[in-house]
This record gives structure tokens, C-alpha cells and sequence, in this order.
């Protein structure tokens, strides 16, 4: 099976690193990359991909914003938050906003490959030092 991506980031530089890492995986093709949130949110509808990976701060739309943008325009997609912020309420933010993973850029790329399979068996990968957001009992 491949696995389908679309990557968002401001920096040229980590989305040529995504395209290069995340391409050479034999089972992981990137459809598109965004700049900015919204952007994310258009490729995401245009293209239906297994997984979008956002940046929490960028330009105009920030990765949280992007979330809920994301998942009305292609609900299937499965959303990792992929940034540089090391500050645990962001990635407290971006879970309880519906993202599906956190991963700490510093924690290196490998770490982003496991959690794009991990989240498209449905699994719930985040940083070591966080706990998902509480879920209300109904």
C-alpha cells in the first residue's frame, strides 16, 4: 500500500527535505505541498490524501487553524502537526484541535515516517512528554 501525503510548511527548505525523505519511502508518495493553511486545506480537497502533515506556525493560516480546515475538506485525511515548537501546550493545542499526532521536528524524520503509519492504522502517535486531550464522556 502507498500512502499519500500532502505536506504544508513556509520553509522551502523542510518541504525539500519532506520531498526528498518522505519520497524515497517506497510506500509513501507526496501529492502536493502547501505554504500556508489554507493552501493545505485546498490540496487536501483536491487530492484526498491518506495523511497531511501541517507546521503549527505559519503565515496567514497557522497548522491549528488549518486543522478544522482540513478535515471538512477531505475527512478522510489523517492530520500530523510537524513543527519546531518544543512548548507542550502547543502540542496539547494542536490534539485537542483535532490533529491525529504531534512530532517535534527535532525529534527527526524517522520519527515523522513511523507516524504516518502509525496514524493510517488508526493509531495516535505524539511526542513522548504528552498525553491526549481528555475525551468527554457521553
Amino acid at each position: 500500500m502507498t500512502y499519500t501525503l500532502v505536506v504544508a510548511d513556509d520553509a522551502p527548505e523542510i518541504r525539500m527535505l519532506l520531498r526528498f525523505r518522505l519520497g524515497s519511502q517506497e510506500d509513501m508518495e507526496i501529492l502536493a505541498e502547501a505554504e500556508d493553511g489554507l493552501m493545505a486545506a485546498l490540496l487536501a480537497a483536491q487530492h484526498r490524501p491518506d495523511v497531511v502533515i501541517l507546521d503549527w506556525r505559519m503565515p496567514g493560516v497557522d497548522g491549528v487553524q488549518a486543522i478544522g480546515l482540513v478535515r471538512r475538506a477531505s475527512p478522510g485525511s489523517r492530520i500530523l502537526m510537524y513543527s519546531s515548537g518544543q512548548c507542550l501546550p502547543a502540542e496539547r493545542e494542536a490534539l485537542a484541535a483535532g490533529a491525529d499526532g504531534f512530532i517535534k521536528k527535532t525529534e527527526g524524520v524517522g520519527a515523522l515516517v513511523s507516524a504516518i503509519r502509525r496514524v493510517c492504522h488508526r493509531g495516535r502517535p505524539a511526542s513522548e512528554d504528552v498525553a491526549a486531550p481528555p475525551r468527554a464522556l457521553v
